[in-house]
């Protein structure tokens, strides 16, 4: 995959002898459709570390961790001084990266949201889905992460 970023301008994914996704390789990188996909770039992504990622648990708990991912405009905005204005509350950015492929700005952060306040998370994932993020909850930590 890095061969690719480095070198094409366009991608085809094929798993089983089928295509999978296409696309150009800034798009496919930034929003990666498929499992395939998603586990072939996942040596060239941002992850979770494991440390934290060993803590993570469903339900609920005193932090909540969000994976969030962002390419082109959405990702050359101030997005996260724009969240913390546009919804007062706390968040720490735990771990993350921003690339360029093909000139276009992709990058995965991963964002802690204290507190068990439902509705302050809700409103943060909104803010942050308006402005072009993909935003998935990978969980909950018992305490500071």
């Amino acid at each position: 995959m890095e061969v690719i970023r480095s070198i094409a301008d366009r991608v085809a994914v094929i798993d089983a002898g089928r295509i999978v996704e296409q696309g150009a390789v800034w798009q496919v990188f930034a929003n990666p459709k498929s499992e395939i996909t998603r586990s072939l770039l996942g040596a060239i992504r941002p992850q979770l570390p494991p440390e934290i990622a060993s803590r993570l648990v469903p339900g609920e708990g005193a932090e909540t961790v969000l994976r969030i991912d962002v390419a082109g405009e959405a990702a050359r905005g101030a997005l996260l001084s724009d969240l913390a204005a546009a919804v007062p509350g706390a968040f720490r950015l735990v771990h993350g990266g921003v690339d360029h492929v093909q000139q276009q700005p992709v990058g995965t952060l991963f964002l802690a949201v204290p507190g068990a306040d439902s509705a302050h998370l809700a409103r943060a994932i909104a803010f942050l889905k308006d402005r072009g993020a993909r935003v998935e909850v990978l969980g909950h930590v018992a305490g500071a992460v």
